[in-house]
């Protein structure tokens, strides 16, 4: 725990050399936060009421009813965002992907979307799929490519870089991350994903590294550069 707090005090230091403050609202009753709070370095102030109205709070009975009825929210237009809580992964996702009063579009992949912030990296990365699909064929891919870009235009980059993960930037056969990868550049190259910039198959180290794509004589607008990552498995 105590190396997983040495960890995330790296981004508030980051966030606080950004904004002159940082601030975080917890439930007073909520210790273990406070302490948390406390720990990455911010200052505990004075209990204080809320504003009324500054939220609505809809009671539910149990944790199905509360994924249910906070899917209802976002489908309605009332809620923006579906946080998880403490409602167990398999009700979070049934509310979810419910044929008739869910939240995926008929039709629709669904898939996982990260973004990370790492100290070393100049900018936030944006990953998918690290999550839901373990591996996926070139259709879901296909969407997961979308489904990147989507999430880094939607945090304000007008050409995202997206680079597809594999283990080598030779196009070989028996690789079906390199041809995939291939395959998608390709779509990119035919402006298949609008004003994005999509290219593969590259390692790791090419993606977030322009010293290794200089070594490896990778020349792509998103080698060293990449916006997002989409992974193979």
């Amino acid at each position: 725990i105590r190396q997983q707090a040495l960890i995330e005090r790296r981004p508030v230091a980051h966030w606080l050399t950004v904004f002159p403050v940082l601030r975080n609202v917890v439930d007073a009753r909520y210790a273990a936060a406070i302490r948390w709070l406390g720990w990455l370095g911010f200052t505990i102030g004075e209990p204080f009421p809320l504003a009324k109205g500054t939220f609505r709070i809809v009671h539910a009975p149990d944790d199905v009813s509360a994924a249910v009825c906070a899917v209802a929210l976002v489908n309605a237009g009332e809620g923006q965002i579906l946080m998880k809580g403490q409602v167990t992964s398999d009700r979070y996702m049934k509310a979810i992907l419910d044929k008739q009063k869910g939240l995926l579009d008929p039709g629709a992949i669904l898939s996982h979307v990260s973004v990370i912030e790492n100290p070393r990296y100049p900018k936030l990365i944006v990953c998918g799929d690290v999550a839901v699909i373990p591996a996926p064929t070139l259709a879901q891919k296909v969407a997961i490519t979308k489904y990147v870009i989507a999430t880094a235009r939607a945090l304000g980059l007008e050409r995202p870089k997206v680079a597809l993960i594999a283990a080598t930037e030779q196009v070989l056969p028996s690789m079906p991350a390199c041809t995939d990868a291939a395959a998608i550049a390709e779509m990119g190259r035919r402006g298949e994903f609008a004003d994005a910039i999509v290219d593969g198959p590259f390692g790791l180290d090419v993606a977030m590294d322009r010293e290794s794509a200089q070594t490896k004589s990778v020349t792509s607008e998103v080698a060293g550069d990449a916006d997002g990552l989409v992974f193979p498995s």
